[in-house]
């Protein structure tokens, strides 16, 4: 059942499986910021210059690019935006459904969302090209905005931290806007990649049991 009542402006508990996200997703943020100081370029474009989800590179072997896009961060503002956004819907899922359930939800957005994303985009529609290059936690965090949906669809949230409105309208607006983007061939892989982490995060909160995969083991 969802749930209904306005949210607090009171910060969530900074613990759990949130927690390590969140940390992870800091940690390499601040890895990238200091080798980027100490190394020279060309040896920092080896470190970091194959982390990103490129469809055409995935393809040719480099599967670890649908776990690590993920955690590469993106500008200070935006880091800090995202890491909030994480911070607060991921907490208020996993005092629900638990550290694991959440684990689950967001690198099955993640890693589906980029799967998917980059098997249309040698569709070559839209204006997509396995060319492209994706990388933000958001595929993951819009797998979590769905579950936000369905769960707790009546709740208040504040729409940017600052328009309060409930939970579903704003997760309908995320959506819209993506599509909008995509239509336009605006950023076109990044909207793709948010709404097949969605459309993911969707699948598992149908067909996956409450107590995760590990119900099917």
């Amino acid at each position: 059942m969802a749930r209904t009542g306005p949210t607090t402006l009171a910060l969530p508990p900074f613990e759990g499986a949130t927690r390590r996200l969140v940390l992870i997703c800091l940690g390499v943020f601040f890895a990238q910021a200091i080798l980027s100081w100490v190394l020279p370029a060309n040896l920092f474009a080896v470190v970091f210059g194959h982390l990103a989800l490129v469809p055409k590179e995935l393809f040719h072997g480099a599967v670890w690019q649908l776990l690590t896009y993920t955690f590469l961060p993106m500008d200070l503002l935006g880091e800090l935006f995202t890491l909030l956004f994480l911070w607060f819907i991921g907490s208020m899922l996993e005092e629900i459904r638990g550290g694991q359930w959440l684990y689950e939800l967001f690198f099955t957005s993640a890693i589906g969302g980029g799967l998917l994303a980059s098997v249309l985009s040698l569709t070559h529609i839209l204006g997509l090209s396995p060319a492209s290059e994706g990388s933000s936690p958001y595929a993951a965090i819009y797998g979590l905005l769905i579950a936000v949906y369905v769960l707790m669809g009546d709740r208040e949230f504040l729409f940017f931290f600052v328009i309060r409105m409930k939970a579903k309208y704003m997760v309908a607006i995320y959506i819209l806007i993506d599509t909008a983007r995509l239509l336009l061939h605006s950023a076109s892989f990044d909207a793709l990649l948010h709404l097949a982490g969605a459309l993911c995060g969707f699948l598992f909160l149908r067909y996956i049991p409450r107590r995760g995969f590990s119900y099917l083991l």
